[in-house]
C-alpha cells in the first residue's frame, strides 16, 4: 500500500514538473510575441507623429504676416503724386504776347477745346428743302457767329466759287491751270476767291496780282501749310502762322490779308478764335468733292452733274484748280447756275 501510494505521490509530481515547465515555455513565447508585435508596431506609430506637427506651424504663420504689410503701403503713394504734377505744367504756356497788338493773349483763348474737326465733304446727306445740307447748317450754328466763321452763305440763289492755290501746274500746252480757270472766269463776268498758301504767293505773285485786279478776293491758306493743318499746332504756332501770313500778302501784294480758309480744312474752337482775334474771317464750304488728288481725274460728266445736283443757296463751293475736271467743266456749270437764277459772288 504504501508503494502505491509513492507510486502516485512521484506520478504527482512528475506531472506538476512536466506541466511547470510547459507553462514557462509557454509564457516565454507570449513575452517573445508580444516584443515582436511591440518592435513591428513602432514603425507605424512613428510615421503617423511627424506629419501631424510640421503643416500646423508652416501654413499658420507665413501667410498672415506678408499679406498685410505690401498691400497697405503701394497704393497710399503712388496715386497721391502724378495727378498733382501735370495740370501744374500746361499754365505754362501763357503768357503769350499777341504779335499784332503787344498785349497779352486772353486766358480765354487757352480756355477753348483744341480737338480738331473736318469741314468734310457734302456732296452727299440728308438736305433740307431747298437742298441746304443739314451737317453744314449744324456746323454754322455752332461755330459761326461766335468765331465770326461762314460755312454756308444766306439763303439766297448765290454761289460763292473759292479755289485753294498751294503748288501751281503747268498743262501740256505750257498754260498754267489757274490761269487757265482765270480766263473763263473772266469771260464769265464771275468773281471768286483764292485761298493762298504762303509759298503759293512767293512763287505766283503775278497770278496773284492778277486775281486782285480782276476783282477776285484773296485769302489765305496757312503760311507754312503743315501736315495735320494749322489747328494742330501751339496757340503760339497758330499765331505767328497767321500773323506771318499777314505780313507776306502785304509786303508781296500790297494788301491787307482779310480772309482766311484753315489748311486741310481742319478747325478747333481755339483755331477759330485765334484767327479771328487776328482780325481774319474764316470761311470754310458747304461742298466740297475728292479733286485734290493728281493721280485720279474724275469724270467730267459724273462731275458735272453732282454740281447740278447738289446746287443749294448760299452754296461756298471749295475746288482746287490742279484738277483738269474742275477747269473742263466749269464754263458748262456756270451757265447751267446762271440758268437757274444764281448768281455769282466773291466772300470779299
Amino acid at each position: 500500500m504504501n508503494k502505491v501510494i509513492n507510486l502516485v505521490i512521484i506520478f504527482a509530481l512528475s506531472i506538476c514538473l512536466f506541466t511547470g515547465c510547459s507553462k514557462e515555455k509557454y509564457n516565454d513565447d507570449i513575452i517573445s510575441d508580444t516584443m515582436e508585435e511591440n518592435v513591428t508596431e513602432l514603425p507605424i506609430e512613428l510615421p503617423t507623429e511627424p506629419p501631424t506637427e510640421p503643416p500646423t506651424e508652416p501654413p499658420t504663420e507665413p501667410p498672415t504676416e506678408p499679406p498685410t504689410e505690401p498691400p497697405t503701403e503701394p497704393p497710399t503713394e503712388p496715386p497721391t503724386e502724378p495727378p498733382t504734377e501735370p495740370p501744374t505744367e500746361p499754365p505754362t504756356e501763357p503768357p503769350l504776347v499777341h504779335p499784332e497788338t503787344g498785349e497779352l493773349v486772353s486766358d480765354y483763348i487757352f480756355s477753348l477745346s483744341n480737338a480738331t474737326r473736318s469741314a468734310g465733304y457734302s456732296a452727299e446727306g440728308p438736305r433740307d428743302e431747298t437742298n441746304r445740307p443739314y451737317a453744314v447748317l449744324n456746323l454754322q450754328n455752332e461755330y459761326g457767329a461766335g468765331y465770326n466763321t461762314v460755312f454756308i452763305g444766306e439763303n439766297e440763289k448765290v454761289i460763292y466759287l473759292t479755289f485753294v492755290e498751294g503748288t501751281e501746274y503747268v498743262d501740256a500746252d505750257g498754260v498754267r491751270k489757274t490761269e487757265k480757270l482765270l480766263n473763263i472766269l473772266k469771260d464769265n463776268d464771275v468773281k471768286a476767291t483764292f485761298f493762298c498758301t504762303g509759298s503759293y504767293v512767293r512763287n505766283s505773285a503775278d497770278l496773284c496780282r492778277r486775281m486782285i485786279e480782276e476783282g477776285h478776293s484773296l485769302g489765305g491758306h496757312g503760311y507754312a501749310h503743315v501736315s495735320g493743318g494749322m489747328a494742330s499746332q501751339s496757340v503760339s504756332a497758330q499765331y505767328n502762322d497767321a500773323y506771318q501770313m499777314k505780313n507776306l500778302v502785304r509786303e508781296v501784294l500790297g494788301i491787307e490779308l482779310k480772309l482766311y480758309k484753315p489748311d486741310y480744312e481742319k478747325f478747333s474752337h481755339q483755331s477759330l478764335a485765334i484767327l479771328n482775334d487776328m482780325g481774319l474771317k474764316t470761311i470754310m464750304q458747304s461742298f466740297a468733292y475728292r479733286d485734290y488728288l493728281l493721280e485720279e481725274h474724275p469724270d467730267n460728266n459724273e462731275t458735272l452733274d453732282m454740281f447740278k445736283n447738289t446746287l443749294h443757296n448760299g452754296e461756298i463751293m471749295c475746288l482746287h484748280p490742279l484738277c483738269d475736271t474742275n477747269i473742263e467743266i466749269m464754263q458748262d456749270f456756270i451757265t447751267y447756275a446762271k440758268e437757274q437764277g444764281y448768281i455769282f459772288k466773291s466772300m470779299n
